[in-house]
């Protein structure tokens, strides 16, 4: 027997005895026990008196639950009820008292029967009942009460990071489809006064729904429907719902009612399916077992599963739908899909063209690509293609049609589209000598994909993470710590996506010119950038030090996840197909992210800078970002400018630009204080992912 045999057994001896604590929790849930002693502590004796029970039974009850912390035990021997603990209350505004008695009670039995589940694939309730359950709740109205209770407290967790984590702006019309008794759609209208609401699901959820709903104030705009969504959804609707209902249901049963929203969709609505996913790889987190956990549940109950995104996906096309995003919502993750277009859309007549966005490709793209001899070659033929030019004019205000068209051409490939583009592709990744002209390929493919690169570029925004440009944060913050001192600071980027680059001090970074050299960060980084500098002394030549840094944090409108793959691939599809060093460095960036996990926040830099950065502690600020600006708007420039300002009045902000203009990245640093921004400086001239710097700022101590 090794050393650690008997540690092994007593936790393999704790998991095996765990389920001791969801009955203990149940019996509490079930005779109301947090409810007696929300008002103050009360004796064992006491509570089993007014509880109906045996005082001793109760009193040792009493004590299992204070060893779970539900519970806690004064010196006089009374018990009282722990914040965890109000959480059994009937009354508390996140109560999970339903969700404890459904568990204890109804799936209790059911999952004693998990052997013959994963013996048969049948699940335990169907073979009990010989359907998926609903039924029984229509024949047993106690049941029904419990389990849309239940299902309201689960929700409840979950709808307030849903409306978080989604726009609804320009939503008018939301259905949602099997919402129960409309938890998570109340949510949604009293968040969005101007929208109304459509509720579909079986009559016995829906006698639930007109109570809640009408306590929340929101019945007056919803519409209840009764009905079985395998046989209909409601038409009309501009965002339809799908909230933990997928998982419920076999592949065959799941793909028949997304094919029942996809008729009735509009072409331009959208479908938004809320579900947890199954990671590509497990672990023993927490999370992971909540998931798998689940899992299991969906086996033994309704016969379902939970899904990985890739087979989500899968189910998603197979249905005509195609999902152009997933974003995080706290343990829940949102897929937004669009119905797939039932005929080709090569007969649209094609727009005026917008002379821009050929100069785009025909000038911006030699100074652009310089580095991309495959990019320059297809940006001269797409100038002449007004079919191509077309697609690229479907990118958003303020997103480079040129950018955004490259990246949905090379993000389509990496999804594993078939065709002779996606070979070559692969073959310069792999730094094979390409004997064939791409450019054929190129055109081809655009058109045989034309819809789906459409898709992808009307509904998505730039998002880069490009490990090189942290060379411009560096030299920016040396600059400050030579002119300002090097009081520590926190430091904060804008526009940070999925967080690379906020492990910039973390990044090994070799500085090499003509007659001189130096380096800095950890020789162990996996992460290697080598610039080649030119022009006058930098910071670094100076002997300058970096401020220290006690926070950091990065804020960005849509923060990605590097754990999905298909973030990484739509980072991965803004860096040229050709550019293998930056591929190598992209995917050195993602595993030291991994290692290394940084904060990462939801926000509206426009909008919401002053009040993020109330929660950090420095009263001094550094705000970075990296080819920002050209994402947005005069206006929203101007908003961000006021915002900076603002937050100025009561604190020492610096502000590092590297931004795109004039033909050249563009490395700025000014100051602002009491409410101003003082002289901001051009400290130096470079190639956008840092590859050549030149210092033009003379400077001084």
């Amino acid at each position: 027997m090794t050393d650690d045999a008997p540690t092994d057994a007593a936790r393999l001896l704790a998991l095996i005895n765990a389920s001791w604590i969801s009955q203990a929790i149940y019996v509490a849930a079930e005779l109301g026990l947090a409810d007696r002693l929300a008002s103050g502590e009360q004796l064992a004796e006491q509570l089993a008196e007014q509880l109906g029970a045996d005082a001793g039974a109760l009193h040792r009850l009493l004590r299992a639950l204070v060893t779970i912390d539900v519970c806690r035990e004064s010196e006089g021997g009374a018990f009282c009820i722990t914040r965890m603990g109000r959480l059994l209350t009937s009354d508390h505004g996140r109560s999970l008292r339903a969700w404890a008695r459904w568990w204890g009670g109804h799936l209790w039995p059911v999952w004693g029967d998990l052997l013959n589940s994963v013996k048969t694939g049948i699940s335990a309730r169907q073979r009990a009942s010989g359907g998926d359950g609903a039924e029984a709740l229509e024949r047993d109205s106690a049941a029904a009460e419990l389990f849309h209770q239940a299902m309201g407290q689960l929700t409840r967790v979950e709808a307030e990071e849903v409306v978080r984590a989604y726009s609804f702006e320009g939503v008018t019309t939301v259905v949602d489809v099997g919402g129960g008794r409309g938890e998570l759609l109340g949510c949604i209208l009293e968040a969005n006064p101007a929208c109304r609401g459509v509720l579909l699901d079986r009559p016995h959820a829906l006698a639930r729904a007109e109570q809640h709903l009408r306590s929340v104030g929101v019945r007056d705009r919803c519409d209840l429907v009764a009905g079985d969504f395998f046989e209909d959804v409601p038409r009309g609707g501009d965002l339809y719902i799908l909230k933990s209902v997928v998982h419920d249901w076999n592949d065959e049963r799941a793909s028949c009612l997304l094919q029942r929203c996809r008729r009735a969709m509009s072409p331009a609505a959208r479908l938004l399916i809320v579900e947890r996913l199954l990671p590509e790889r497990l672990t023993n987190s927490t999370r992971d077992r909540a998931i798998v956990q689940s899992d299991l549940h969906m086996l033994i109950g309704p016969g379902g599963l939970e899904r990985s995104e890739s087979e989500l996906l899968r189910l998603t096309e197979r249905a005509g739908l195609r999902v152009d995003r997933v974003l995080p919502a706290g343990v829940v993750s949102l897929l937004e899909a669009r119905p797939l277009p039932t005929a080709p859309s090569r007969g649209i007549p094609l727009r005026p063209l917008d002379p821009a966005i050929a100069s785009e490709f025909e000038t911006k793209a030699p100074k652009l690509y310089a580095h991309s001899a495959l990019y320059r070659g297809l940006a001269r033929r797409v100038a002449t293609e007004p079919r191509l030019l077309d697609i690229a004019a479907d990118a958003q205000p303020g997103q480079s049609p040129m950018a955004m068209f490259f990246a949905a051409v090379h993000f389509v490939v990496l999804r594993g589209a078939a065709h002779p583009l996606s070979t070559i592709y692969a073959d310069i990744a792999r730094r094979k000598p390409i004997e064939r002209d791409p450019t054929p390929h190129f055109v081809d493919f655009c058109l045989a994909h034309e819809d789906e690169l459409r898709r992808v570029i009307s509904t998505s925004r730039i998002q880069t993470n490009e490990p090189g440009r942290a060379v411009y944060v560096r030299l920016g913050l040396e600059w400050i710590g030579l002119r300002f001192g090097s009081d520590a600071v926190a430091y904060v980027e804008l526009g940070a996506s999925a967080g690379l680059n906020l492990n910039w001090d973390r990044f090994l970074m070799r500085f090499e010119g003509e007659d001189r050299g130096w380096k800095r960060g950890p020789e162990s980084s996996p992460v290697r950038i080598d610039c080649s500098v030119s022009g006058l002394e930098f910071p670094a030549e100076r002997g300058a030090t970096l401020p220290p840094m006690t926070e950091r944090l990065g804020l960005d409108i849509d923060p990605l996840d590097i754990e999905r793959s298909t973030t990484r691939e739509w980072l991965r599809s803004f860096i040229w197909a050709d550019d293998c060093d930056r591929l190598s460095g992209f995917d050195s960036a993602i595993t030291l992210l991994r290692n290394t996990p940084v904060p990462l926040m939801k926000a509206d830099v426009t909008r919401d800078l002053v009040e993020v950065c109330r929660g950090l502690r420095s009263t001094r600020l550094v705000i970075a970002h990296t080819f920002l600006t050209s994402q947005l708007t005069a206006a929203h420039r101007e908003a961000m400018n006021q915002q900076l300002q603002a937050l100025c009045k009561d604190r020492e902000v610096f502000r590092i630009g590297a931004e795109w203009s004039n033909g050249a990245t563009e490395l700025r640093v000014g100051r602002l204080r009491h409410g101003h921004p003082e002289d901001e400086v051009l400290l130096a001239t470079g190639e956008p992912h840092g590859r050549s710097i030149r210092w033009v700022h003379p400077g001084s101590r």
